[in-house]
């Protein structure tokens, strides 16, 4: 009797099956991928400020997109809490752009315009906004190649 080879398809499942089980264990066990960390972003804006007014539409989209994990505040600098954050983070110019993890530790700043892509890639390069499915989704196999004559179902 002739024992069935495994075909191309079956490797290329068993492959992605195991792929994914790799990457949901990673995205369990790393922190830095945690899809539900909390960070802050903070946006500061000075008074008769244009390019501050230009990132209202910028931190409208950021905060339906990332709202349920990341804390998102806009100041004014004129404002109480806009005041002690200029003098905490020495800013000088407007509008600024600060974002803090966990601890309060500050990750990322940027005096002038950002768009809505760029915070994009920078919370996910903080594994915000990866979420298990999506890291599978990433481990799936590119391509896959077939012998000649071999069909994949």
């Amino acid at each position: 009797m002739r024992t069935k080879k495994p075909g191309l398809r079956a490797m290329a499942n068993k492959t992605f099956a195991a792929a994914a089980v790799l990457a949901v264990f990673i995205t369990a066990g790393c922190s830095s991928l945690s899809y539900n960390k909390k960070v802050r972003y903070m946006e500061i804006s000075g008074r008769g400020c244009y390019v501050c007014e230009r990132m209202d539409p910028v931190v409208d989209e950021i905060s339906k997109e990332f709202g349920n994990v990341v804390d998102i505040s806009t100041y004014s600098e004129t404002s109480d809490a806009g005041t002690d954050l200029v003098k905490k983070y020495n800013i000088t110019k407007f509008p600024s752009n600060i974002m803090t993890d966990e601890k309060g530790d500050v990750f990322f700043r940027y005096d002038g315009l950002l768009d809505v892509p760029a915070i994009r890639d920078i919370l996910r390069t903080r594994g915000i906004g990866v979420t298990p499915a999506a890291a599978v989704q990433n481990a799936r196999p590119s391509a896959v190649t077939k012998t000649p004559g071999e069909t994949l179902k």
